[in-house]
């Protein structure tokens, strides 16, 4: 589900994901998984650096909210 879009950059989040809570932010054929409690980015993000930049602030600024949404799509998931 798109959360928001900044910039050309896709911020989603999908039900039955995984833990750590994180958020996918798409930009053209790139994409990032950033955690949300730590703004770091998981295996495999490739989105160029000035977007993953934008993603990542986006990340810090809405870490409470998107971690709410990401359990309320996930509830199967435990927080810690």
């Amino acid at each position: 589900m798109t959360l928001e879009e900044i910039e050309g950059i896709k911020i989603e989040c999908y039900s039955g994901d995984h833990l750590p809570p994180h958020i996918h932010a798409r930009y053209a054929e790139y994409m990032d998984r950033i955690v949300i409690e730590s703004g770091e980015l998981m295996d495999g993000s490739n989105l160029p650096k000035k977007k993953s930049r934008v993603a990542i602030q986006y990340v810090q600024d809405n870490e409470k909210l998107l971690n709410t949404i990401f359990f309320l799509m996930n509830q199967n998931l435990k927080r810690r």
